[in-house]
């Protein structure tokens, strides 16, 4: 059991059923390989830190991200000891950690290592930058993978620097048409928008759109993307005109590709519909926003938050509409729901009773509008802790809900995804940041990601 070639031989039988996807078989046997390895060679032979990362990427394929965690610190600590902070080993670890801290949400940890590894924020070439060379891929990936920590800690003036950085290193590198050239532009783009920066994200994405159609074709998806992308920063301009040639577009191509009930199709359908509104095209934002409550009803049910928003939506279109039976159905609904499942003090609760209180005074009934708009300044004063200063609630207060019902419409549909992607390409066989950043295309200036730490 303990001699070196059998150790060798459970290695290499643990390699081939990881390369096969069977990464409980792996990770028993790198278990057993790690411990004969500390008991023969000690903790810090090499043979034992390649053992613990073999182990550590075992138990990311399998979701164990804690145990992966104390391996990858354990891992550090050995490399620092035995080649120095500087060394290329040592460098790597703590990119291995810097991913375990991802996969947790420890993006202040993350940032701190990755800072190390190069410490870009301050324009200051670290270890590896001297190593590697500030143009080497890894030097180049190493900073992607900073600004996408960056990102998750809202950094984003820190991230644009580092991304317009990234970005002249990859153009001269890989030239302006090379998918990963294209891939940072749209990470740029969408740090832009962060930034509040439309138009400097409109030309990017312009660039981005036009490289993906040549290359890729009109109905790729990473194509119907970048259309998505730039619909929403057009929407963002109140290029609202331009943002609906292009949602025209996205959505048939979502209906041929993926199908009417994909949910890529049902956002494509609700972000239409929102720059609809803004057209004050609401007879077609209602058909619609009719399709999305029909199928958000059927996949997820009636209590879902998707479900419940897309009575929001449409709730407003009746309302703009002058269909205000239609929307009083809906908004009593939505309230219903927000009080049990949110409860009467969240903040989308209050607003629904707002939103309902407009309505109730849109069809006369002025006496449900002031105990409503009453309840909802209470819940509003109780959850900031004073005591309530209104004993009843005048009708110009109505009025005031009536025009906060009209500007809290919100569409909570996510466009495309942007191909906000970093794969760290290390040596060693735990590969580090993979990150899909997914945008609102009509809430302006926000943004919403969805990061995957993806070992592979």
């Amino acid at each position: 059991m303990e001699h070196p070639d059998t150790i060798h031989a459970m290695g290499s039988l643990a390699s081939t059923y990881y390369k096969c996807g069977k990464y409980r078989e792996t990770e028993k046997l790198d278990i057993q390989v790690l411990d004969a390895t500390k008991r023969i060679f000690g903790v810090e032979h090499p043979k034992t830190i390649i053992a613990m990362e073999y182990l550590a990427s075992a138990y990311y394929q399998l979701a164990k991200y804690t145990e992966a965690e104390k391996l990858d610190i354990q891992l550090l600590d050995a490399t620092k000891r035995i080649f120095g902070v500087e060394h290329p080993k040592t460098i790597i670890a703590m990119e291995y950690l810097a991913s375990a801290y991802h996969k947790l949400a420890k993006y202040t940890q993350a940032e701190k290592l990755e800072i190390q590894v190069l410490d870009a924020r301050n324009g200051i070439l670290d270890a590896r930058t001297r190593i590697l060379g500030v143009e080497h891929l890894d030097t180049i990936r190493a900073m992607e993978n900073l600004s996408i920590t960056y990102h998750k800690l809202e950094k984003y003036t820190e991230e644009e620097k580092l991304e317009i950085q990234i970005l002249d290193a990859m153009t001269r590198i890989l030239g302006v048409e090379h998918p990963d050239t294209i891939r940072v532009m749209g990470n740029l783009a969408v740090t832009y928008g962060h930034l509040g920066k439309y138009t400097e994200a409109e030309k990017l994405e312009i660039q981005v759109l036009d490289a993906r159609t040549r290359i890729l074709g009109v109905e790729h998806l990473d194509t119907i993307h970048a259309m998505g992308n730039l619909a929403g920063t057009y929407g963002c301009l109140g290029k609202y005109t331009e943002a609906e040639k292009l949602k025209i577009q996205v959505l048939d191509a979502r209906n041929r590709i993926v199908g009417v009930e994909h949910p890529d199709t049902i956002n494509a359908m609700e972000n239409l519909a929102e720059t609809y509104c803004c057209l004050g095209k609401y007879t077609e934002a209602e058909k619609l926003d009719m399709q999305v409550l029909d199928a958000r009803n059927r996949i997820h049910g009636v209590e879902h938050p998707d479900t419940i928003d897309a009575m929001e939506n449409l709730a407003v279109i009746y309302y703009e509409l002058g269909k205000h039976t239609e929307a009083e159905k809906l908004e009593i609904q939505i309230l219903d729901a927000r009080n049990r499942i949110l409860g009467v003090e969240h903040p989308h609760t209050i607003l629904a009773m707002e939103n309902l209180a407009a309505t109730f005074r849109s069809l006369g009934k002025d006496t449900d509008a002031e105990k409503l708009v009453i309840h909802a300044q209470e819940v509003k004063n109780r959850v900031a802790g004073v005591q309530s200063l209104y004993a009843t609630a005048t009708m110009a207060s109505v009025e005031e809900a009536q025009e906060t019902r009209v500007l809290n419409m919100r569409s909570t549909a996510l466009e495309e995804e942007s191909l906000h992607s970093t794969q760290v390409v290390l040596n060693l066989p735990v590969q580090a940041v993979l990150l899909d950043t997914t945008m609102n295309s009509e809430k302006k200036g926000m943004y919403f990601d969805n990061g995957c730490l993806n070992p592979l």
